[in-house]
């Protein structure tokens, strides 16, 4: 998933949960907003894009509930360490296409004795 599709499936489900609302600006919580978003933008090139509708619908389920309890909602925050991770793996030489397997050299062919014709008497008989 992209940065712009991330954008646009949480604004459609922020619509879901405030029907009312029609520009992004009148949602509550607008930190929260900025926090989600830029967490999921993150996340997105590391996980299927299944995963990121699941986690984009609960952020929003989340934030409504957080707004019916008078409550404001936690915003995620990705830590520093796993930053880090995502640093080292993306630095990694990541081949285009494997390795071609080494060739072994083929054995000579053996000649094929023919097969005989199978002799009717020896399956036997059927009744």
């Amino acid at each position: 998933m992209t940065a712009g599709e991330v954008k646009t499936s949480l604004a459609k489900a922020a619509r879901r949960c405030w029907p009312n609302v029609t520009k992004a600006s009148d949602l509550p919580f607008p930190d929260y907003w900025k926090a989600v978003t830029e967490w999921l933008t993150f996340q997105a090139p590391h996980v299927g894009d299944a995963l990121m509708w699941k986690l984009i619908d609960d952020f929003a389920v989340s934030a409504k509930e957080a707004e019916e309890r008078g409550e404001a909602p936690t915003p995620p925050k990705v830590p520093e360490r796993v930053r880090e991770i995502w640093r080292k793996a993306e630095k990694q030489v990541i081949p285009d296409k494997p390795a071609e397997p080494v060739q072994k050299p083929a054995a000579p062919m053996q000649p094929v004795a023919p097969a005989r014709a199978a002799d009717p008497m020896e399956q036997g008989r059927l009744l």
